[in-house]
């Protein structure tokens, strides 16, 4: 127990400083917490496209890319397509992204005459 003036002239400034100090630190960690960067977050899972990307069908593709328009386009093998019950030969899509494609049309309007027998498919 603190009996005279002076003593609670020292205990008021030791209180107040100790307090004053407190304060200081206190808002320092705010502070600091306020300006930490937020974890990162997790990475999302990994999409899934399976072939065929082009429906209803595209097979053996070739894949180029049009440097001046930005557009991917791919050939594919003669084929029958079920949809529009047609065969096509060596259908052409194309697409911005490499996963939404739109048929364009055919590379052949007929036949070549140098395939006359069998379909237009790759060759290694």
């Amino acid at each position: 127990m603190i009996k005279s003036k002076q003593g609670m002239k020292r205990f008021s400034w030791k209180f107040y400083g100790v307090i004053a100090v407190s304060a200081i630190l206190l808002g320092c960690s705010k502070a600091k917490s306020q300006n930490e960067k937020p974890a990162p977050e997790p990475p999302k899972p990994v999409t899934e496209y399976r072939n065929p990307v082009f429906t209803p069908i595209l097979a053996d593709p070739t894949v180029i890319k049009d440097p001046n328009s930005d557009y991917y386009y791919a050939y594919g093998t003669e084929d029958f397509w079920h949809t529009d019950n047609k065969n096509h030969l060596v259908a052409v899509v194309r697409s911005r992204d490499l996963v939404n494609w739109t048929y364009v049309s055919d590379a052949f309007t007929v036949k070549p005459n140098w395939k006359s027998a069998g379909g237009i498919w790759a060759r290694i």
